[in-house]
């Protein structure tokens, strides 16, 4: 491109509203003359390409700092889950957190609704919390809710 066409299309490219005739009021020149060089020279065309390679190095650095960033926070969720001096609840939080960023879910906590059964068996609140720490207690209550939903014989 001859050199003044170049400084035209500098000029039309930089100005906020991409207008040739203002280009051309810029310039001092025809409107015409400018109207042609933009498309001789394949203005729109250039200037579509010239974005999306803006808009590509605009991505990946937006994506190498946040890549950037997301390892600082998984070392600090490491640091947090493996200091034993914080409170279980927050390394707990930590490890959710990590396993997240992995692409795993926590398990979400199951409810058993066994006390009125329980209780109705003779079972008292702290015998209750007592079973629910084994895996054999647990099968007790899930038993006592199992028969409790059972329709009695006739």
């Amino acid at each position: 491109m001859p050199p003044d066409v170049e400084a035209a299309f500098t000029l039309y490219r930089a100005d906020g509203e991409r207008s040739v005739r203002r280009t051309a009021d810029l310039l001092n020149l025809p409107h015409g003359t400018v109207l042609g060089w933009s498309s001789r020279h394949r203005w729109q065309q250039r200037l579509a390409a010239s974005d999306a390679e803006h808009r590509s190095d605009v991505l990946a650095a937006a994506h190498a700092a946040v890549a950037g960033q997301t390892l600082k926070s998984l070392n600090v969720m490491i640091a947090i889950r493996d200091d034993k001096t914080a409170p279980h609840a927050v390394r707990l939080s930590a490890a959710r957190d990590i396993a997240g960023m992995g692409g795993l879910a926590p398990v979400q906590r199951a409810t058993l609704d066994v006390h009125s059964d329980a209780t109705a068996s003779g079972y008292s609140d702290q015998e209750l919390a007592d079973l629910a720490r084994t895996p054999e207690g647990i099968a007790r209550l899930l038993a006592l809710q199992a028969n409790a939903s059972r329709p009695p014989d006739a």
